[in-house]
């Protein structure tokens, strides 16, 4: 009789070891605060700015996620 449990997920694939994963720092919550906030004044556009390497990029990327999950009916567009 085996004693390892059978795993529904092979190992190999989880998020940890593939490094598919995204977790929200401060600076990304309080961003997607402002956004939040954009939309229930209904402001209709916004310009993320900073210097180059911070991070803007992959935050925008994050919080168009969370929008997507929180605002289904909503389309959003990230021009680069």
């Amino acid at each position: 009789m085996s004693l390892q449990v059978p795993r529904p997920v092979d190992p190999s694939l989880h998020p940890l070891v593939t490094g598919n994963y995204r977790l929200a720092t401060p600076a990304i919550e309080a961003f997607y605060e402002l956004v939040a906030r954009c939309l229930r004044y209904r402001i209709m556009g916004a310009l993320i700015y900073g210097p180059s390497r911070v991070g803007k990029t992959r935050a925008i990327e994050y919080v168009r996620l969370l929008l997507a999950r929180q605002f289904p009916k909503i389309t959003t567009y990230h021009a680069q």
